[in-house]
């Protein structure tokens, strides 16, 4: 009977180490999401058959030796499956935490998308400050150590085997039957019928409870961060072409065509004065449109901090917008700087479980000529002059080496420029200071052949720390403060020579989960506008417009022919016919026109939308032809 209530204790005592870590989760990020106790009594429900896999999981090994004891009496329990229980106990409590203290700041569960990042622990850890790191992590490793060390202490340090024969053989089969009813949520889980994707996310949350399927918070909350971490490993390790595929490829590719039609190349508007202007692209990191009150931003304004009343938040973004070309629905490929920037200058759609930056079979084949394309590699072989200026280390991410790859002649870092340590920040230069060395180069040089600069900004990121003060909370300070540096850096070069023969290109990398989440289309909604001195008219566009349209559209002004950019679309065209964007985050893609969206978690098979066929048959389509040509 020992081992009979040993593996069942055991089991109900791992399974309540899942639950209390939801329960975790959900208070500790419990201000990112409106719900109710009943919305998370819903969450808890939901995801116990998850937390019954993963309980079954730590248990596979005590089991086993516990079974082995009916044969090796003398078997020492504690010193086998207690210190094994301690050890994966303690690593499970630390990733449970990790899970829900990075979920404030990334708003996904950590996936394998996580160990693509972790060549770079120091960049990755200029995000938050230090005291918040080592506060989270002291008190996640006490935690972990506590409940590994209550299930080492609990384990005996051995079974007795006192009794007749006859009843000793009974207990035996009736241990093995307990061992198999608490291994059973593995069993089944490697099976399929739990485990197939997040079969039962994908059952439930998608068909029983839509209060829980439409609350991304809650749907990500119900989902045990185990078991999501390893149905992503598996996810990431199949073929990308197999991936996706839902769908004959031929009907994929008829689907897409007429989202992404091959010849765009005519113009309807001609917006440039010269075919062959200088070109200047201004990369703002995170700058979504929420924080943009002319684009209908939900914080444009903010509580100054010398009154009380409301204050433009970007004011000189909005200036601008005035001045130049202003689309007002442009939106964002992905959700970090590295899929964005590849979205801007190949044209390329984003992945949700691949970052082509940080693939170095892709990047060598643009060093080789070939693989995907480039502006700055286009424009180079039409006369330009091509060159990138970053604040930071363009070592992170592989960021340096894509930039050369992709045709920038020079790539420019914080090794690059002249800074004081009193101008940096965790990630580089101050942007007061990055603006100065851009403004300093493309004004100081004597050039003969037209050129293409870019240049990214850096301060309007956690940990949000700039030397500004102008509003009470920090996100909306930091933000603030680079768009002052943008509208300093533009009203200087709109006095110089250079300006009447230079076009300048601003956008945003991706948005920022500002008090909203990954799926709903504002999240990916950003600025985006032209201004300079080459440019015919000013006015709004309407037009649905996606990053990745940002190749097509600018070439077929120059002239220059864009077909070596599939997925890239010249918005001016009369061929333009289906306005739509497409992007994903992590665990999901969206896909917008101009009837409305739809939102599908892949890692689950689920529309977390409303329900539109015809779209979504499309969106699988992209999703699918993406990967069979990545």
């Amino acid at each position: 009977m020992k081992r009979i209530a040993y593996i069942i204790l055991l089991f109900l005592y791992l399974l309540l180490v899942n639950i209390v870590g939801r329960a975790a989760f959900l208070y500790y990020n419990r201000d990112l999401s409106f719900f109710n106790m009943a919305d998370g009594v819903k969450a808890e429900l939901l995801g116990i058959p998850m937390d019954m896999a993963v309980a079954s999981a730590l248990m596979a090994v005590p089991v086993l030796l516990t079974l082995l004891s009916l044969k090796w009496e003398r078997l020492s329990m504690r010193r086998t499956a207690g210190v094994l229980l301690w050890l994966t106990v303690f690593v499970t409590v630390c990733f449970t935490c990790a899970d829900f203290i990075m979920y404030e700041h990334w708003k996904f569960k950590l996936d394998a998308s996580v160990f693509a990042y972790m060549s770079e622990p120091g960049e990755m850890s200029s995000s938050t400050p230090v005291s918040y790191l080592v506060s989270r992590i002291g008190l996640s490793v006490l935690a972990a150590f506590v409940a590994g060390f209550l299930a080492f202490r609990f384990t005996p340090r051995s079974f007795s085997a006192r009794g007749r024969r006859h009843a000793r053989r009974v207990r035996g089969w009736v241990v093995w039957l307990a061992g198999f009813i608490v291994l059973l949520p593995l069993i089944l889980g490697v099976a399929g019928v739990i485990g197939e994707g997040l079969a039962f996310q994908k059952v439930q949350i998608a068909g029983k409870d839509l209060t829980v399927r439409r609350n991304i918070f809650l749907s990500n909350a119900a989902v045990n961060p185990v078991f999501h971490m390893a149905h992503s490993v598996w996810l990431y390790s199949e073929d990308a072409d197999r991936q996706f595929r839902s769908m004959d490829a031929k009907e994929a590719r008829a689907l897409t065509s007429r989202l992404f039609p091959a010849d765009t190349e005519d113009i309807t508007d001609t917006l440039f004065t010269t075919t062959r202007p200088n070109i200047l692209t201004l990369q703002i990191e995170s700058m979504g449109a929420v924080f943009v009150r002319d684009l209908g931003g939900k914080y444009g304004e903010g509580v100054s901090m010398f009154s009380s009343e409301k204050e433009p938040v970007t004011p000189e973004l909005c200036r601008w917008m005035q001045q130049g070309i202003n689309f007002t629905r442009a939106y964002a490929s992905s959700f970090r700087t590295d899929r964005g920037t590849v979205s801007v200058i190949s044209g390329a759609l984003s992945y949700p479980t691949v970052s082509l930056m940080m693939q170095d079979s892709v990047l060598a084949l643009m060093e080789q000529g070939s693989g995907i394309p480039a502006i700055p590699s286009t424009l180079r072989r039409a006369g330009y002059s091509t060159c990138y200026l970053y604040g930071g280390e363009p070592s992170f991410m592989n960021k340096g080496r894509y930039l050369s790859a992709a045709g920038y002649d020079r790539v420019m870092g914080i090794e690059d420029i002249d800074v004081r340590p009193e101008e940096r920040d965790q990630w580089g230069a101050n942007d007061s200071i990055a603006f100065e060395r851009l403004f300093s180069y493309v004004t100081s040089a004597d050039r003969s052949e037209p050129w293409c600069v870019g240049f990214q900004t850096l301060s309007s990121h956690e940990p949000w720390k700039v030397p500004y003060e102008r509003f009470r909370d920090r996100i909306l300070n930091a933000f603030s403060y680079t768009d002052h540096h943008i509208g300093r850096f533009l009203d200087r070069l709109s006095q110089s020579p250079v300006w009447d023969k230079t076009v300048v290109i601003i956008f945003a990398d991706h948005g920022y989960p500002y008090h909203q989440f990954y799926d709903r289309p504002d999240f990916f909604h950003i600025p985006l506008l032209i201004v300079g001195g080459a440019l015919r008219h000013t006015g709004n566009v309407e037009t649905l417009i996606s990053q990745s349209d940002i190749a097509a559209t600018l070439l077929s002004q120059m002239n220059i022919t864009h077909r070596q950019f599939p997925y890239s679309r010249n918005i001016f065209s009369s061929r333009y016919v289906s306005p739509c964007v497409y992007a994903t985050y992590p665990a999901g893609v969206m896909l917008m026109d101009e009837r409305g969206f739809s939102m599908y978690d892949h890692q689950s098979g689920v529309f977390i939308s409303e329900t539109d066929t015809l779209r979504e048959k499309q969106l699988k389509a992209i999703l699918q032809d993406s990967y069979e040509n990545l």
